[in-house]
């Protein structure tokens, strides 16, 4: 159902991937837009938002950053992308859990790399919630529901996601 993978890529590789899209605009990093719902059904408009960085969307390179995925895009072993995309979800009070979603309405994989340590989780179908640990990858079949959660012990929890072929 799903398989998760530590330690996905080497120290140097996952720190430079950190740095872009963790650090401050004059180093050189993704800049985020605000999307007003982590999921279809989020009732809290005031709680519910985030922040994305669309690397790769509709067949095209989005962002002048993602060559700097290549580390990750070559251990997917995709045979196309579909989307790639950064998630920064700011810190809440206590960690809050979004609603369950699916991420397209056909067949296809994802893999879901925590960018950051923190106490937010990714809970899949089953209810299993897999820990935001730096430099962990999760495959996993995102036409069944799963759901993504703020951090209550970091500044923001990033991942970035990835749905292929």
């Amino acid at each position: 159902m799903y398989n998760v993978i530590d330690n996905f890529l080497p120290q140097e590789q996952w720190q430079h991937i950190h740095d872009l899209t963790t650090g401050a605009l004059d180093t050189g990093s993704v800049p985020y837009f605000i999307a007003n719902n982590v999921a279809h059904g989020d009732s809290d408009p005031q709680m519910d938002y985030y922040f994305i960085h669309l690397f790769y969307i509709d067949n095209t390179i989005n962002s002048e950053h993602y060559f700097a995925l290549e580390p990750l895009v070559t251990k997917i072993q995709s045979r196309a992308l579909i989307r790639v995309k950064a998630n920064l979800y700011p810190s809440t009070h206590a960690v809050r859990s979004h609603t369950p979603h699916t991420d397209f309405d056909f067949d296809h994989s994802a893999a879901l790399y925590m960018v950051n340590s923190c106490d937010g989780y990714t809970t899949m179908s089953d209810g299993t919630r897999i820990e935001s640990i730096a430099n962990r990858m999760v495959f996993f079949d995102p036409q069944q529901l799963h759901s993504s959660s703020t951090t209550s012990n970091q500044p923001y929890r990033v991942t970035i996601n990835f749905n292929y072929f």
